[in-house]
């Protein structure tokens, strides 16, 4: 008998039925302890203590593409509730290898923990509505094998959960491996037989074996020849030589790791295109002479290139050095300067530029120019990308979004998650597949397979030196040593190091406060807004000669070191220009989204806070003008008098600047020599050190002016500071996933935070201090919570496609009930992690954005500038 809807089964509520068949029921449910919605499949039998420890194991499992197993019950298990259609087709090519691909990098990381799923189908695969590819149901066929037969052979043992074991047929019928049709044990090859089914069909179209029972499915499955006919004209080469060898009846010949079809999928599917062949320019327009000729000039210049990189010729042919540059599509401008420039990236080989625009209407996203085109391409499914880079075939682009490292096709597709990355700052790809990233604004480098799984730290902060954090990371030829910026560090040891894969030794290259390349024999970095290059030996990794001009005019990216340039290996530069005052501005807009002036011009600002009182704001503000290394200080807007002043001062950054509830006092955290937490008087400068609390970010300070809440990136610790008494730290919340933003109601019974705990950033609330009876308020991302002042009305900003500021009415009674969230108005404002760049009025009727100056403000659209063959004046 089915459940009914409210029934409960341990800790889930029952919601609905979704499915069933042969022995079981698959329904919507929910996990009254988390408030989140799970798939629970039910048995009508008692699973076997062998059963659940098996099970218990698959549900060690943890990749992007694989459906989780939360939990296991006396005669149900606990999934992950995935939104989606079934896989089917046919389906374009481009669509079918990314999906092929997506299935083949789940099966591989199941093979390599050992388990077998044995029932992979279309029904067992999911395709998001991001397009992303989740398989149901894995290894749970395996853990099943030792109980006796039931239930019919043609149904789904995973959706049935008849109970079967070694030796007799296990799958459904028309995706079993010839093997599995015989009775014989499988292995995990029987993984790639039913992936090369999969795969056909997806191509194809259709199934590739049938018949009107199961057992003429299984005489298909056994002796029907196999044809490729049904695939369609274009489908390349490479494609049907895998489909073979994955439906090779014998074993033996069968393609024997699933790693090899993933790589086969990651890889170009045809010969390469001769360089020039590949980049001819297109017919001019009517509209458009000045783009042809634009495009006309870079082409040439491109073929020029090839035949310095690529065509050997007894006597080197020095070409001169190229330059062009290129708009943004019409209707976008590029993504904001300051903390936000490194957002240009070009290709490996020289052929592409990606960059992040914000497109009018509909928020960041990242686009892809082949350099010989006269248009850009944007990425479907990249909405708020950052911090671009490239796989070393330059045929993938790994980006960050939604607190996670991901990856997408050149020509599109959707995208694949790699692992969490809550505040990024850069990442670089090397041949053998290993991602170096920085996951967070503060803290060591991380390794990760580009396949995808958990991240592991690959350096170790130099705690002696102060250093608080390692990034933009840059790959060596040689693929195995990579170099870095090491920020924070004292004073001559600021600057590049490089570091080999598995070793702690590194090498001190260059003190410099931001990011630095490697390319063509040179180190090239910024000095104020010139892009110099050094000579390097990379052998002996020594400097020589002395710095070059490569390029003036060069963008710089504050003090995360997010310098705006990129080069090839082949000699392509792409760089942005502008360096002094950023484009980003201070702005008041009314309850509707209507613009009501401006707070601060055009400038280089971080996180904003407006005063409890309404009449002063704290803004952060990096060091523009130049990349001297001076640290992020604090200045004071009185906004009746328009009177903006310094608030800091000194070498180390002030960050994370809070007011206390009479908006005398300014409390924030310092990153420096001297890290910790202070509170300054305003007017009179006095300030108290608070020693025992560091290093931390600085979430509120309540309403009672008892304590400050703040939390550590380092284990996800959020804690409390009483500013009374002892005033010792006390750890009030600790959780396994990413927990910011943290901000306490007006009476301090509740807490409004950021969390990553769904996989993306979403808007919770808890009761405070307990963080009990915990419930999601978001839907689709959201980040930034913020009070009004009496509490009734919560504001945050919603991180989907549509981004904009949302409202949430708050009531009380004999417990807390909220409304449903309310879209005020839609902007393109930048949102992030560990950044506040919106406040709001005491009484929620203004709010001020920190945001991008329009392309009209500045009077011009900022084009991306490229220098074709930068090394040829620079004395090789």
């Amino acid at each position: 008998m089915s459940l009914t809807t409210g029934t409960k089964l341990g800790p889930y509520e029952i919601l609905e039925l979704i499915g069933a068949g042969g022995m079981g029921e698959v329904y919507k449910a929910r996990d009254t302890r988390l408030d989140r919605i799970v798939a629970l499949k039910v048995s009508r039998d008692q699973f076997s203590e062998r059963f659940e420890r098996e099970a218990r194991s698959v549900a060690a499992l943890n990749h992007p593409n694989i459906c989780a197993l939360y939990d296991v019950g006396p005669n149900y298990l606990v999934m992950e509730f995935i939104e989606g259609e079934n896989l089917s087709g046919p389906v374009p090519l481009d669509t079918a290898v990314n999906y092929a691909r997506q299935i083949a990098e789940a099966i591989e990381a199941a093979h390599e923990k050992g388990i077998v799923h044995r029932d992979l189908k279309p029904a067992n695969v999911k395709v998001t509505p991001a397009g992303t590819i989740k398989v149901l149901d894995f290894g749970l066929a395996k853990a099943l094998s030792e109980d006796p037969v039931s239930g019919s052979m043609q149904d789904s043992p995973t959706l049935s959960m008849a109970m079967t074991r070694a030796g007799m047929i296990l799958g459904t019928a028309a995706y079993m491996s010839p093997e599995q049709a015989k009775g014989k044990p499988a292995d995990r090859r029987a993984d790639i037989w039913a992936f090369g089914v999969v795969f056909y069909e997806i191509l194809a179209g259709g199934q590739t074996f049938s018949g009107d029972t199961a057992a003429e499915t299984l005489a298909s499955v056994l002796k029907e020849t196999i044809t490729l006919d049904r695939l369609p004209a274009d489908t390349p080469a490479t494609l049907r030589k895998l489909l073979h060898r994955c439906l090779e009846r014998d074993v033996r010949k069968r393609l024997q790791a699933i790693g090899e079809a993933r790589i086969i999928l990651e890889g170009p599917l045809e010969a390469p295109v001769e360089p020039v062949a590949a980049l001819p320019a297109p017919p001019p327009s009517r509209s458009g002479n000045l783009g042809w000729i634009a495009s006309g000039v870079l082409a040439l210049a491109l073929i020029g290139l090839a035949a310095w990189t690529w065509w050997p010729r007894p006597q080197p042919v020095e070409i001169g050095a190229v330059r062009v540059t290129v708009d943004p599509p019409e209707g976008t401008v590029l993504t904001s300067n300051g903390p936000n420039a490194t957002q240009v990236v070009v290709s490996p080989d020289g052929r592409h530029v990606a960059f992040i625009a914000d497109e009018s209407g509909k928020g960041r996203s990242l686009w892809v120019r082949a350099l010989g085109s006269l248009t850009a391409q944007k990425l479907d499914r990249t909405d708020g990308a950052r911090f671009p880079f490239w796989s070393p075939d330059s045929q993938t682009i790994a980006f960050f979004a939604d607190g996670k490292l991901k990856r997408i096709p050149v020509s599109g597709g959707s995208s694949l998650t790699i692992c969490d990355a809550p505040n990024p700052n850069g990442g670089a790809w090397n041949r053998d597949g290993v991602i170096v990233f920085a996951p967070e604004t503060t803290g060591p480098l991380h390794r990760v397979l580009a396949a995808g799984g958990v991240s592991a730290p690959v350096t170790t902060l130099d705690k002696s030196a102060q250093e608080t954090a390692h990034e933009w990371p840059q790959f060596l030829p040689d693929g195995q040593r990579f170099q870095y910026l090491a920020r924070g560090g004292s004073a001559g040891k600021t600057g590049i190091y490089v570091q080999a894969l598995g070793s702690n030794q590194r090498t001190f290259l260059l003190a410099t406060p931001g990011r630095a390349a490697i390319a063509s024999g040179f180190l090239l970095f910024l000095r104020d807004n010139t892009l110099l290059g050094q000579r390097l030996d990379l052998g002996s990794l020594r400097l020589e000669g002395e710095p070059v001009t490569v390029a003036e005019d060069v963008r710089i990216g504050g003090t995360n070191g997010r310098n705006a340039f990129s080069v090839s290996e082949n000699g392509v530069l792409a760089y942005r220009s502008g360096g002094g005052a950023g484009n980003v501005q201070i702005t008041w807009h009314t309850r509707d989204g209507k613009p009501a002036g401006v707070a601060l011009p055009a400038g280089d600002y971080g996180q904003i806070e407006l005063s409890p009182d309404d009449k002063r704001l704290v803004v952060e503000r990096l060091p523009g003008g130049s990349n001297s290394g001076a640290g992020v200080d604090l200045w004071l807007l009185d906004i009746p008098s328009g009177v903006f002043s310094r608030l800091t001062s000194g070498p180390e950054s002030e960050r994370d600047p809070l007011w206390s509830p009479d908006s005398q006092h300014v409390v924030y955290s310092v990153d420096g020599k001297e890290s910790g937490i202070r509170e300054m008087t305003v007017g009179t400068g006095e300030t108290t050190v608070y020693a025992d609390a560091k290093p931390n970010l600085l979430d509120d300070w309540s309403r009672d002016g008892k304590l400050l809440l703040f939390h550590t990136q380092v284990g996800n610790v959020v804690s409390v500071l009483p500013l009374s008494g002892e005033r010792k730290p006390q750890v009030v919340f600790q959780a396994s996933f990413v927990t910011d933003q943290l901000r306490l109601s007006p009476d301090g019974r509740w807490v409004a935070y950021t969390s990553l705990e769904s996989g993306q950033p979403e808007v919770y609330l808890a009761a405070f201090p307990s963080f009990t009876d915990r419930r999601q308020i978001s839907s689709g991302g959201g980040l930034m919570p913020r009070w009004r002042k009496d509490g009734k009305e919560l504001y945050y900003f919603s991180s989907g496609s549509n981004r904009g500021v949302m409202a949430v009415e708050i009531r009380e009674s004999a417990k807390l009930e909220t409304g449903l969230p309310k879209t005020l108005f839609e902007t393109n404002i930048q949102v992030s992690l560990n950044n506040y760049t919106y406040a709001v009025t005491g009484d929620g009727q203004k709010f001020l954005f920190r945001e991008p100056v329009t392309s009209t403000a500045v009077g011009a659209i900022e084009p991306i500038h490229l220098v074709i063959n930068w090394p040829a004046g620079l004395g090789r």
